[in-house]
């Protein structure tokens, strides 16, 4: 197989700066990290002729020379962290700094009795986490594309986070991810592993954020497990640098009675891929999966999902919105697999998107992968434009065009956000969506 530049670049980086990655005397990490670079060397960074990234194509940043950075002592102020702040939202903090978990910057010390936290260079340099080291070990076994063998290959630092059984958080708990402003070329390379035991409640807020206009990239994994009737919330907002790659993936494992929503919100980024694959593997597990992505320009978001029914009596919703403008295009393949096994399933998938300009493009695939015989499943997509008649009506009523435009528009974005429980979240959100949508666009001219 021919390497791309790409590719091959990564494969140097990974012969020279090895040997100071955490855990790099370990026998059992370097063993993991040389199985992932072999992945990598086997399969190769993603292609249009992989089936499913055939709509995506990386090749904008194929002599892009992205490079890991060792643990940054970058002196952030207060100031500098408060800008990036959601106004009114109380919560816990974690401040992941260029891919590497800062603790002067985190509010570690604040965090309740019951929750435990370490970080995955600790683990990888000789804690006893070996539960941790096999979950890395058996994902870089089973890498389906160049970015997850990339991932384990230069693994280094992330989140590893326990709720003890019955744990109900009193606040959310942030994880901030920020991209400095000299980071041209930066790879952020980053692992997490959430935890709930039974019964455990949690608020997770994943967000990504970049300092400057810088073009770097993003190499995002998160493992959660929910163990019984344990509840997880997490709300996912990418608004990364409009020049860079974020490549984002999440694996959700689920007991009977467990709770898992998710709220997918991509906003930045010349090239965004998110990945989540969820598994129900108890009865009446419950999950929902919801997505709002907004495209400007040249912008490339592509939502990629797997919803496996694994037990009987387990149900799924799942409803992603996308609004594209100029000559952005969007991706969405959702596939929901229900095993022979998993009787009386209940699930839900709808892909809505609507273009502002004839020139953007969407591209949809629901997909129903169906062994069982008795249950409730359903799924549909749609493409279109604002409807003429209801532009007509709100002029009617002496707005102009244009604000007609902007109502019908944030009022189709809303539909996903009004569903965030948690109000400083949901009403920073409405904001942030309001100022991309409008920016520099005059949706009038748009449409």
């Amino acid at each position: 197989m021919k390497e791309s530049p790409l590719t091959g670049h990564l494969l140097g980086l990974h012969e020279e700066l090895s040997g100071g990655l955490p855990g790099a005397q370990d026998a059992t990490v370097a063993a993991i990290r040389q199985r992932a670079i072999t992945r990598l060397t086997e399969i190769g960074l993603p292609k249009i002729t992989d089936e499913a990234w055939r709509y995506t194509n990386i090749r904008a940043f194929d002599k892009v020379a992205f490079r890991p950075t060792a643990e940054s002592n970058a002196a952030l102020t207060k100031q500098d962290i408060a800008v990036l702040e959601i106004p009114s939202l109380v919560r816990y903090r974690i401040v992941v700094l260029d891919g590497w978990v800062s603790e002067a910057h985190s509010t570690l010390d604040e965090l309740p009795e019951g929750v435990e936290f370490n970080r995955l260079k600790n683990v990888l340099e000789g804690s006893t986490d070996s539960e941790t080291i096999q979950i890395l070990e058996d994902r870089t076994a089973r890498a389906g594309h160049g970015f997850e063998a990339l991932n384990s290959a230069f693994a280094a630092d992330g989140v590893v986070l326990r709720l003890q059984a019955g744990l109900k958080l009193d606040k959310p708990l942030e994880i901030l991810h920020i991209t400095q402003n000299d980071a041209s070329s930066r790879l952020a390379n980053i692992n997490h592993r959430i935890t709930l035991e039974k019964g455990a409640k949690l608020n997770l807020i994943e967000r990504y954020v970049s300092m400057a206009e810088t073009r770097h990239m993003t190499n995002a994994s998160v493992r959660i497990d929910l163990a019984e009737s344990a509840q997880l919330s997490h709300y996912r907002i990418q608004d990364e640098s409009d020049a860079a790659m974020h490549i984002g993936y999440a694996t959700a494992r689920q007991d009977s009675g467990s709770c898992y929503q998710i709220f997918s919100i991509s906003l930045g980024s010349l090239l965004d891929r998110h990945e989540v694959c969820q598994s129900l593997e108890g009865a009446d597990a419950h999950c929902e999966m919801k997505g709002l992505y907004i495209g400007r320009g040249k912008q490339h978001i592509d939502n990629y999902t797997t919803v496996v029914h694994a037990s009987p009596d387990a149900s799924s919703d799942e409803f992603y919105k996308g609004i594209l403008n100029d000559r952005s295009r969007a991706v969405f393949h959702g596939r929901i697999r229900v095993d022979p096994d998993a009787q009386h399933t209940d699930a839900q998938q709808q892909n809505r998107n609507l273009l502002l300009s004839t020139n953007a493009e969407a591209d949809t695939k629901p997909q129903l992968e169906i062994y069982a015989d008795d249950v409730k499943c359903s799924h549909g997509a749609t493409v279109g434009y604002l409807e003429t008649d209801a532009i007509f009506y709100l002029r009617s009523r002496g707005l102009s065009e244009a604000e007609a435009r902007t109502i019908l528009t944030e009022a189709f974005a809303a539909e996903i956000l009004d569903q965030i429980e948690l109000p400083p979240v949901r009403e920073f959100l409405l904001e942030l969506v309001r100022d991309k949508l409008v920016g520099n666009h005059n949706l009038k001219e748009a449409a």
